[in-house]
């Protein structure tokens, strides 16, 4: 249900390397016309779970998946495999939602990054953040190609590299 919704929930969810994306914190209410996604998050998304370790997380994470805990290699998200990395059957929603992403502005990202000083980001936190966003943004389709295997539904790709 919803699959262009639920293609760019999940691109969203890989460009911020979100581990915590669960059957739990997004719901579909079909009792609508058309029916209706509601998203919700906290603060494990970009940063994880560990308090003190995001930097290092981002860091790790700069060129993976991020949202899979089957990913090869020594350092994945470290926590939930993605509810719609296994569901999404397509990749036709792909290059909507990449340009869309890949269309976000630097200073839009910055001034995001800077908003969480208040609740607790440190400047050096801000700036990884940023730098990493901005990174996987740029790079994001690469990504994906790269880690194609963890889309287990999808079977034929249009994407190209």
């Amino acid at each position: 249900m919803l699959p262009t919704l639920s293609t760019g929930l999940l691109l969203f969810d890989i460009w911020i390397a979100n581990c915590d994306r669960h059957e739990a914190n997004f719901s579909v209410d079909t009792g609508t016309t058309p029916p209706q996604m509601s998203i919700f998050d906290h603060s494990h998304a970009l940063f994880g779970y560990a308090a003190g370790q995001g930097e290092g997380r981002l860091t790790a994470l700069r060129d993976r998946l991020g949202i899979s805990w089957t990913t090869s290699g020594p350092v994945d998200s470290g926590q939930h495999r993605h509810c719609l990395l296994d569901a999404i059957g397509a990749d036709a929603d792909f290059h909507h939602w990449l340009e869309r992403i890949r269309s976000t502005p630097d200073f839009f990202i910055d001034e995001v990054c800077r908003d969480a000083m208040p609740y607790g980001a440190t400047f050096q936190e801000v700036q990884a953040a940023a730098g990493f966003l901005k990174h996987r943004r740029d790079n994001l389709r690469n990504i994906i190609n790269h880690h194609r295997a963890e889309f287990s539904a999808i079977t034929t790709w249009s994407l190209l590299p």
